[in-house]
């Protein structure tokens, strides 16, 4: 009703898109060696692509298979070729495992988050994935918000402030469906197919899902402290 305060949920929403700093999709017009680009970055990162290292600066290029690692206290904000944004919380490690952008085609994306917190803010594109990987989950998603930490025990908690995203275990107990290569998992893309799977689908207001290795995904309480303490950890003021 007019007049009335925003739900927490959408003000969180446009908390983070408003962190992220996503202007509109904008899909590139040719290939391109870079997948994303390193817009801005508060302290210090490493960047490691087979043998070759070394520090991460502002306009730094990131193609597939390169890792980028933030230290103690640093932010890292990147800008992908399909105008997606994504920020690195501090002591994060992300590989970029595959990236496909052109106009008037499916794009396929998928990351590798090692460690850390990753807020991202996906453009939404027709067909295709876009695909987060971690220790122990996989997360494909269509245009969304949302955010992916691994902890030290590699336990994965996801959250979603707009959009949906397929949630599943990345080694389920009985061994189906899991994920060992980009694309690979089955059960993520049968909840776009309306098919029954493993995954979890979460949409926004609704609580976070926690993955562990060997064991099946979990949706518990939606926790709005600990939403609102995870996107501090990403400010980049």
């Amino acid at each position: 009703m007019p007049g009335q305060p925003a739900p927490r949920a959408a003000l969180a929403a446009l908390a983070l898109l408003a962190l992220l700093g996503w202007a509109g999709p904008a899909a590139a017009t040719e290939p391109s060696t870079a997948a994303c680009e390193v817009r801005s970055l508060k302290g210090s990162a490493q960047w490691q692509q087979g043998t070759r290292q070394g520090a991460v600066q502002a306009g730094l290029a990131v193609p597939v298979g390169m890792e980028l690692r933030t230290a103690k206290g640093a932010r890292l904000k990147l800008h992908c070729a399909d105008d997606s944004v994504l920020v690195m919380a501090e002591q994060s490690r992300l590989l970029v495992e595959h990236f496909e952008a052109m106009a008037g085609q499916p794009r396929m994306a998928s990351f590798l988050l090692k460690l850390g917190l990753l807020g991202q803010k996906v453009a939404p594109v027709a067909g295709g994935h876009w695909q987060v990987r971690t220790p122990s989950a996989v997360t494909a998603v269509r245009g969304t918000e949302f955010l992916v930490e691994v902890d030290g025990r590699q336990a994965t908690q996801v959250h979603v402030l707009s959009g949906e995203v397929a949630v599943e275990s990345r080694e389920p107990p009985d061994g189906s469906a899991a994920a060992s290569e980009p694309f690979s998992s089955k059960g993520v893309q049968a909840q776009w197919r309306g098919e029954a799977g493993p995954g979890i689908v979460l949409q926004p207001g609704q609580g976070g899902v926690r993955c562990q290795q060997g064991r099946s995904c979990a949706q518990g309480r939606r926790d709005e402290a600990a939403l609102q303490r995870l996107q501090q950890r990403l400010a980049l003021d």
